[in-house]
């Protein structure tokens, strides 16, 4: 699955990659829509009938790294996929290059990471969304993380950066941000991590904070990325998800790409089908089905 395999590709990888809202010929960029998880029933994406018409769509793998290593076996460089991952990587064979979520560590581990368990068995990210403690990592060790994993590969670094604890201030433009943004700055990327249902507890000022990430990312011409994911027993999650689309992107601003996964084995909604209403796969054929475009929504 490297990014140049298909023209259809290149076509996303760049949407994904640019922050501008058109192409050189004026026509809108399109947002590509990733589906992953780290949940036992990611197996149902391994069935190409399970993600026909997502993949027909544009849609993409999101690739979590604690997926990757549990569903992985063998030494370095001889990595092997199990026989789900693998058949899910064929799948998905043909669409946009594939968007990896990593932990942050040392220079030596993500360079290992990158090279033995992603390329190892056929993934090649040029982007990584990545979890990271705002509060102990310093710049130094966060540039020194990106240089080791854009010379694996991986062109861009988006910490994942969202006010999703009480004590968050909900202002971007808030001081206690001002690190965050200079990570993402060094990354060439930002990430949100924002459950539909979540603005319901934290209330409008949740709305207004992921507005004015995009905004901002648009003004520093870096992408931002969107992770929705379910709360357990979520009903409705494709039709949340999309009102919460509508609710982030106003004024021709939006993520340049959308992630839906699922984060919790066991829980409802599962990763299912995308003929099967009401879970993550069917979320995520609604989404692409909307054509989202990389700086904007359509009316």
């Amino acid at each position: 699955m490297r990014p140049s395999a298909t023209i259809g590709t290149a076509l996303l990888w760049s949407a994904l990659l640019s922050p501008a809202s058109t192409t050189a010929s004026g026509e809108p960029r399109l947002a590509p829509v990733y589906l992953g998880g780290v949940t036992a029933d990611m197996r149902n994406l391994a069935d190409p009938a399970r993600t026909a018409q997502f993949r027909a769509a544009g849609g993409g793998f999101y690739a979590h790294e604690s997926y990757v290593l549990l569903q992985s076996h063998g030494e370095c460089p001889s990595q092997v996929a199990s026989a789900s991952l693998a058949a899910t990587i064929r799948t998905f064979s043909g669409g946009p290059a594939p968007i990896a979520e990593i932990g942050f560590g040392t220079p030596l581990a993500v360079d290992r990471l990158i090279r033995c368990n992603y390329h190892g068995i056929g993934l090649y990210p040029a982007l990584a969304l990545v979890n990271l403690d705002l509060t102990s990592t310093t710049e130094a060790a966060w540039r020194a993380f990106v240089e080791a994993a854009r010379s694996a590969g991986v062109r861009r670094l988006a910490p994942v950066i969202s006010p999703n604890l009480s004590s968050d201030p909900r202002d971007w433009s808030d001081p206690y941000w001002d690190r965050s943004k200079r990570l993402a700055l060094a990354g060439g990327a930002l990430a949100m991590d924002t459950p539909p249902l979540l603005y319901r507890i934290l209330g409008q000022g949740y709305v207004r904070f992921a507005r004015q990430q995009l905004e901002w990312c648009a003004r520093s011409t870096i992408p931002c990325i969107d992770i929705v994911s379910p709360a357990n027993g979520e009903a409705h999650f494709p039709a949340d998800s999309v009102a919460w689309a509508r609710r982030i992107t106003v004024g021709g601003v939006g993520p340049a790409a959308w992630v839906l996964e699922n984060y919790v084995d066991g829980s409802t909604p599962s990763i299912g089908g995308d003929r099967e209403p009401g879970t993550v796969a069917y979320g995520a054929l609604v989404m692409a089905r909307l054509r989202p475009v990389a700086n904007g929504w359509p009316p």
